[in-house]
């Protein structure tokens, strides 16, 4: 025979269950369907008697004698359960960074849609998912606690083409000008102008310097720093590391760089958007300057390379 027991799940209002003579576990099932709590463990549901402070068994019967009020239901509890996993960290330009993780730590899906959301993300994917139809995971649920994700947005998809993008533009930028400065050194000093092939020197197979483009004139070498806006942090810093590339030939295991020692080295800063004051003081500093000019690069070296005159030259 059936019986009607109110229960009441948190701060809630109380609702009613028609149920018949069973354990207390065989309840918890009941009380999951009416308040829709189906994801919700048996473990993990506790009911208590109306103000009482000890919990009902699974295996205690519920019968008549449990017949209630809404002012007196059976109370509803739901243990918390926390789940703890990482997500790969990433660089401002979309990137991975190699072995950083941030840990986070969630109760329950509410708390995984903010997370979520914070990063305008659709979900996360396990980073050994090497499937070719990725997993996106948007709920809690299925996060495994302790395992390693990545986030899936779209704003890091379009951050990293953007980047991609700008690589290229950058690269062709360094080519072109690369072109334009030994064009030059090939008209004023009519010597064979050689484009050196390393641009990255290695100690110990760990990178210590990375260039633009290198070219060989003789016994000078023409170390080329490009930039889409030149500043003066940027001259400074191609100045020091002309003086830094000296000290590093002794110390790189590049037999390709080794043979670069003992010539004179000649600083070349190229620069999209760059000012008239900056590029006269560049020269003084004894740089030569690369900008545009009409659809070319215009090169400019300072007087004590030429020999005391300054050349001007429009490749």
């Amino acid at each position: 025979m059936s019986f009607t027991l109110w229960v009441k799940y948190n701060n809630e209002q109380s609702v009613s269950l028609e149920i018949q003579k069973g354990t207390v576990d065989k309840l918890k099932d009941a009380i999951k369907r009416r308040l829709n709590l189906g994801k919700v463990n048996n473990g993990r549901i506790i009911l208590r008697k109306h103000e009482a402070t000890v919990d009902l068994e699974p295996d205690e019967i519920v019968d008549q004698n449990f017949a209630n009020t809404a002012k007196t239901p059976l109370q509803i509890f739901t243990t918390v359960v926390k789940t703890t996993f990482l997500v790969q960290k990433y660089d401002n330009e979309g990137k991975p960074l190699p072995g950083k993780f941030a840990s986070y730590t969630m109760c329950n899906d509410n708390d995984y849609r903010l997370f979520l959301k914070s990063f305008e993300a659709t979900g996360l994917a396990h980073i050994s998912d090497d499937k070719e139809v990725q997993t996106v995971i948007t709920s809690l649920e299925n996060i495994v606690p302790g395992e390693r994700y990545e986030i899936v947005a779209s704003y890091i998809t379009s951050i990293r083409n953007n980047v991609t993008w700008s690589q290229s533009e950058d690269k062709a930028m360094e080519d072109e000008v690369l072109l334009a400065v030994k064009n030059f050194l090939d008209k004023m000093f009519k010597l064979t102008v050689e484009i050196f092939p390393e641009r990255i020197m290695y100690k110990n197979k760990i990178a210590i310097m990375e260039f633009d483009g290198i070219l060989i004139c003789g016994d000078q070498v023409f170390i080329l720093e490009a930039k889409y806006k030149m500043t003066d942090k940027h001259i400074k810093s191609l100045i020091d590391r002309l003086y830094e590339f000296e000290t590093n030939l002794k110390i790189t295991d590049s037999l390709e760089f080794k043979r670069l020692m003992g010539k004179q080295y000649v600083g070349v800063a190229c620069g999209t958007l760059f000012t008239d004051e900056l590029r006269s003081e560049s020269m003084n500093k004894g740089l030569v300057v690369v900008y545009p000019c009409g659809n070319r690069y215009k090169v400019e070296a300072p007087q004590e390379l030429m020999n005391k005159v300054k050349v001007c030259t429009l490749l």
